[in-house]
């Protein structure tokens, strides 16, 4: 569900969200966040949706040259995880609440990550590194 919350929340927001609320999208990322919510909503499924969406997903969870280490909020991710993280009340969740949730986006950090190797095997020469 993680990962369905953070795409959600960002299709969302880039159709003009009753909040104003914008993530801090690069070019191409909005770009790949327009062309993903076009495909989803055309109605024609097909096998592409999953490159466009392992594309949006890897720019998301990967690491980006746009990002400011001295500014968290240059992060997607860690923008999402403040947002997701909000109670009708203003509070946010407790900590021992969220330890699933950061399991859960590691675990699709890692994946993404691997996937994306496999995309690329064919650029090496698959000999080991010395």
């Amino acid at each position: 569900m993680p990962l369905n919350s953070l795409v959600y929340s960002i299709l969302e927001s880039i159709k003009g969200h009753s909040s104003n609320y914008a993530y801090p999208l690069t070019n191409e990322m909005h770009v790949m966040a327009l062309e993903l919510s076009q495909k989803l909503t055309s109605g024609s499924l097909d096998r592409s949706i999953m490159k466009i969406f392992h594309k949006f997903i890897y720019s998301l969870l990967s690491y980006s040259s746009s990002i400011d280490e001295n500014n968290k909020w240059s992060m997607v991710a860690e923008c999402w995880l403040a947002i997701s993280s909000i109670r009708e009340a203003g509070n946010f969740i407790a900590p021992k609440d969220l330890s699933g949730v950061l399991a859960k986006m590691e675990y699709h950090c890692r994946a993404v990550t691997l996937y994306e190797s496999h995309l690329q095997v064919d650029k090496f020469d698959n000999s080991l590194i010395k």
